[in-house]
């Protein structure tokens, strides 16, 4: 079965800042290529992330915690100048216009250097702060990453958990979707293995 992900160790959490200066746009903490293999069977090109020690808005994101964005294309580039969202968000999800003190406005919640976040509509509207959830990102009305966002706390947890991948529509033709997603800790290794697995249109469902 076909499957990609990372590796990510228990001190990437433990040894998080408790505070950083902000920068607009902001700046990957790290951005790793993924595999010729992987880019050819998937689509999917690298990852970037984002430590946040705050949080962000809006409000259920306001606590510490890491963005990891599985990208399936070079994302350097977003400016955000293209505002137009995507004809349809996943079942369940939406894509906010959020106000950013100093900042102004991010209309679908897009941010140079990521693209717009569609988000849990649940969660979105929640009082409470989030723990772990799965955002999709757009840009130029299509999809172009995965995001697993995960406060410090839970990874602090050193526990294994799965996070809920929507159906997502509009994907490219040589990009092809995961399904699952799985967060297996290995103590012996101090560390987790993320997992992207079960693609959409491969027949491996």
């Amino acid at each position: 079965m076909l499957a990609f992900g990372a590796t990510v160790p228990d001190k990437v959490a433990d040894s998080a800042p408790a505070d950083m200066p902000m920068v607009w746009p902001p700046k990957a903490d790290a951005t790793i290529p993924l595999g010729d293999m992987v880019k050819s069977a998937t689509g999917f090109a690298n990852i970037t992330i984002f430590w946040e020690p705050h949080g962000h808005p809006p409000g259920p994101y306001l606590t510490p915690h890491f963005d990891f964005h599985f990208n399936s294309e070079d994302v350097s580039t977003i400016d955000c100048a293209d505002s137009t969202k995507p004809a349809q968000a996943p079942a369940g999800y939406e894509l906010p216009d959020v106000a950013i003190p100093q900042v102004g406005t991010l209309i679908g919640l897009c941010v140079p250097g990521m693209g717009m976040h569609s988000l849990l509509a649940s969660e979105l509207h929640s009082a409470a702060l989030f723990e772990k959830t799965m955002l999709v990102g757009y840009y130029h009305q299509r999809p172009i990453f995965l995001e697993p966002m995960i406060t410090r706390a839970a990874l602090m947890g050193r526990k294994t958990f799965s996070l809920d991948i929507p159906a997502v529509s509009g994907v490219p033709a040589a990009t092809h979707y995961p399904t699952k997603f799985t967060a297996v800790y290995d103590s012996a290794a101090q560390s987790y293995r993320f997992t992207f697995s079960d693609f959409a249109g491969m027949g491996t469902k």
